[in-house]
Formats: C-alpha cells, sequence, structure tokens
C-alpha cells in the first residue's frame, strides 16, 4: 500500500537532484521475456504500473530486478551511499561522495531516523532506438526514458520521518544481460506537513483574501515541490503558474519587494525555506568586499523593513546573499549569504 503521509520540515533544498543519461546507444540484451509479457502489443511509448503482490514485494520474472529493487531499497533505508554506488551503471562513473550529500539533504529534510517504502514501481517501454518521455497516466506522470533501452523501469521510494516527508525517484535500465541504476534523484515531497497539493489550495484561499504576496509564497513553494527537472515532469506545477500569472506575476512580486527595500536594491529575489516557515532571499550588488560584521548588519537592516511590511508579516526568515559584478547572481558569490530568522 503507497504511503501518502506528511509530516514536518526544516531548512534545506527543496531538491536535489542526480540526472544522468548515456551519451550512446547501449548494446546487449533486453530483455525480451519481461518485454512481451508486459507490453504484448504496444508500438508505441507504453507505461506499465506494477502492483505489489505484499509490502514492497512485486510478482517479477526476473530474479536480477527484483534484487536490485530490494538492494536500492535497502541502501537507501541505510543510508548506504557506497552500497549504493555499486548499484549503478558503470558508465555513470558515480562517486560515493556525490550520495553521501544526497542522503545528507535526505536526512535534513526527513530526519535522523526514517522508514522507507515503495511508492510507485513503473515499465517502462520508450520508442525504439529513441529518447522520449513515457506517460504514465495512473499518476499523472512523464517519465524521461534514457536513450538505447527498450525496457526501462521507474522506481519512486518514499522516505518519511519525524521532520517531513522526501521521495527518490529511480530510473533502472536493463543492459548487457544485468540491471543497472540509470538515473537517481531525491526531492523534499512536503513542507511544514503541507504537500504541493495543500500549498496551492492555501495559495487560492490567500487569493481570496486578498493576500497577494503571501499567495505568491505559497504557490511558488507548491510547484517548486513538483518540480521534476530531467527525470519527471508532474503537470501540477505547469497549471500553478498559469494561475500565478494571471493573480499575481513574478514581475509584480519582485516590484513590491523592491518598493518593500525603501532604497536599497536587490539584483536577485527569491521565496524561500526556513526551519519557521516562508523566507526570502535576496542578493545585492557589490563594489567592494564587506566584512562579515558588515553584512550581517546590513541585512538585519534589510529584514526589519519587511518585518513591519503589513503585506510581509507572514515571513519567519531572511537570507541576505552579495554579489560581485562578474559574479553570477543565480547563487552565492564569494562574501558569501547571512541568515537573519524573525525573533517574534
Amino acid at each position: 500500500m503507497r504511503k501518502k503521509a506528511v509530516q514536518i520540515a526544516r531548512l534545506s533544498d527543496v531538491f536535489l537532484m542526480v540526472s544522468l543519461a548515456f551519451a550512446h546507444c547501449a548494446s546487449g540484451a533486453t530483455a525480451p521475456d519481461l518485454l512481451s509479457t508486459w507490453f504484448p502489443l504496444a508500438t508505441s511509448p507504453s507505461c506499465k504500473p506494477l502492483t505489489p503482490t505484499r509490502l514492497n514485494t512485486y510478482d517479477i520474472a526476473d530474479s536480477q530486478l527484483t534484487q536490485l529493487l530490494q538492494d536500492t531499497r535497502t541502501a537507501i533505508q541505510q543510508r548506504k551511499s557506497g552500497a549504493l554506488t555499486a548499484l549503478f551503471h558503470p558508465r555513470l562513473t558515480m562517486q560515493v561522495e556525490m550520495l553521501a550529500k544526497v542522503f545528507e539533504i535526505e536526512k535534513n529534510t526527513v530526519g535522523v531516523k526514517h522508514e522507507v517504502s515503495d511508492y510507485q514501481l513503473w515499465a517502462l517501454r520508450p520508442q525504439e532506438k529513441d529518447h522520449n518521455r513515457v506517460l504514465c497516466e495512473e499518476e499523472p506522470i512523464l517519465i524521461d526514458t534514457l536513450y538505447g533501452y527498450p525496457l526501462q523501469m521507474g522506481y519512486w521510494i518514499q522516505t518519511s520521518g519525524s521532520e517531513d516527508l522526501g521521495r527518490f525517484f529511480v530510473l533502472l535500465v536493463h543492459d548487457r544481460s544485468t540491471w543497472r541504476i540509470g538515473g537517481f534523484r531525491f526531492q523534499r515531497w512536503t513542507y511544514l506537513k503541507k504537500n504541493a497539493e495543500d500549498w496551492a489550495v492555501a495559495a487560492d484561499a490567500s487569493d481570496r483574501e486578498k493576500h497577494p504576496v503571501l499567495a505568491f509564497f505559497q504557490r511558488d513553494l507548491a510547484q517548486k515541490l513538483l518540480a521534476g527537472e530531467t527525470r519527471f515532469t508532474l503537470p501540477q506545477p505547469e497549471r500553478w503558474k498559469e494561475v500565478q500569472g494571471q493573480t499575481f506575476s513574478t514581475l509584480a512580486f519582485e516590484t513590491r519587494v523592491q518598493k518593500a527595500l525603501q532604497g536599497d536594491k536587490a539584483v536577485y529575489i527569491a521565496t524561500a525555506l526556513s526551519p519557521k516557515g516562508h523566507s526570502l532571499l535576496l542578493r545585492f550588488g557589490m563594489d567592494r568586499e564587506w566584512s562579515s560584521t558588515e553584512i550581517r548588519s546590513h541585512c538585519e537592516k534589510v529584514a526589519k523593513k519587511f518585518w513591519v511590511d503589513p503585506e510581509f508579516a507572514f515571513l519567519q526568515g531572511m537570507r541576505c546573499g552579495y554579489v560581485f559584478p562578474k559574479e553570477s547572481r543565480e547563487k552565492d558569490g564569494v562574501m558569501g549569504s547571512v541568515y537573519v530568522e524573525r525573533d517574534l
């Protein structure tokens, strides 16, 4: 049975993605027995959801695939990056340190103690000799398959703990008579006990109550929680993005933030998560280096402008970053950033 519980969140990335693909078509066996069993008449990209016969167990006539599913789940349950690395396709040259970072993000998201369970398993038949998206209508979800593998598996694993709920999406490919991991990513699934749909509903309510700035934060969060990046796509974020543009656009939001700055000017504006609730991320352009004391003092002054602004009364924190002209505005510069928590 698939779990759909929601827990509680803390500050971390909304999602961390290790998106991997092969540059060339692979040769070798294609698991023809499973292919003909699951897709006897299919001539176009197809998806078949598999139902477990009991908890985390499937009736699959392929012992190697069954073992890989079990080994993947066990490695995630135990957060063993070394054991999980060994399951990846050798062309990916997966590093233990990279997966250790993924597990650290997952631990910060759901808590130290966690329970792991299967959420969904799909058999995927891409178009022959092509890279394409396969639609699984029951979820619904569009899964990006890898080039050159006639049979692939989409494996969604749920992890829940005292803090929050997250999911690993694993793409499995059949290569040279064995199964390997060909794609892997983790993402946060809930924040402050609410999943993406909950945040979208809250945004609609905020719109009705004439709180457009709060609604923007809530709807933006809903979109981020379901952002699938390169491995899969869910339809909800696009729908919410359209609503966002019709109610309170990104330009309107940024204009409102600049107004609240009262003279300061941010070169980058974004919503952010914090341990207690919604936060604002601002980056400022710099022409000289500031000391850590100057940076914190400036951020505290900026934060106070928002603490007293009624439209931003819901904010629980402020992160300020400082970048030089030649540095990217999309990430922290050499001066880094500082976080100021609201003292209620």
